[in-house]
């Protein structure tokens, strides 16, 4: 989130790195540092999950405090419980009218319903969480932003493994029964990547785990995570 921050004032005028401000770059740049910056925020869920929207809050809450200590007030326009449907374009829509200046998607179905109300507000910044296709298409106003959330997966691996090998040092478990169970997402590079991480971790201090991933095929689908989750302790 701070770097799609930094997005919505680099989008106020660019400079390259060879140029040496004058004194109307200095005012301007003063002029940046007070200003407010209204933004939009579509979410999944809310922050009631305990999960994914509910870390874009906490996200929300540290980028503002960073950016206020800049000189920089943001402005959060947020509207939760958004499908991967047009009714995410309604609300591009709805914050784009608000005068928002940047507007932020955080599930990856929401991109295509973005792009469909992006090139009616060329002054507004769009910004896809999780996504690729804006990567690669023909508006200056769209833009894909995630974390490297596979390293944070790698780390809770290791942990996972550190336990494995816990209960096989105390005999509490064989070597061959050091087996991980993961219940992702959907079968999409994010999930493969972050999941493949996991097993790295847990393999980097215990060789002999092995591990079994099932799909819910939903985002966020509390039944069927707990479902999948009792399947794999089964097996």
């Amino acid at each position: 989130l701070s770097v799609i921050m930094v997005l919505s004032l680099v989008a106020c005028g660019n400079k390259t790195q060879y140029e040496t401000p004058g004194n109307d770059d200095q005012q301007q740049n003063t002029e940046t540092e007070t200003k407010t910056i209204k933004v939009g925020l579509i979410c999944i869920g809310d922050e009631n999950d305990q999960g994914y929207t509910y870390n874009f809050y906490r996200a929300k809450d540290s980028v503002t405090e960073k950016m206020a200590a800049k000189g920089v007030t943001l402005d959060w326009n947020i509207i939760t419980n958004i499908g991967e449907d047009d009714g995410c374009t309604d609300a591009c829509v709805e914050l784009a009218e608000a005068g928002c200046d940047v507007v932020i998607c955080n599930s990856y179905g929401h991109e295509p319903y973005m792009l469909k109300a992006a090139p009616d507000y060329p002054n507004v910044q769009f910004i896809g969480c999780t996504n690729c296709a804006s990567r690669s298409d023909d508006l200056e106003n769209t833009h894909n932003a995630f974390a490297n959330i596979y390293e944070g997966r790698y780390v809770a691996g290791v942990v996972a493994g550190m336990k494995l090998q816990e209960m096989i040092d105390n005999g509490d478990i064989t070597a061959e029964q050091a087996v991980i169970g993961y219940v992702g997402a959907f079968s999409f590079a994010e999930v493969i990547s972050g999941f493949t991480a996991y097993y790295l971790g847990a393999k980097s201090v215990n060789p002999d785990v092995t591990m079994y991933v099932n799909y819910t095929n939903e985002w966020s689908d509390a039944t069927k995570e707990a479902t999948n989750a009792k399947a794999l302790i089964d097996q």
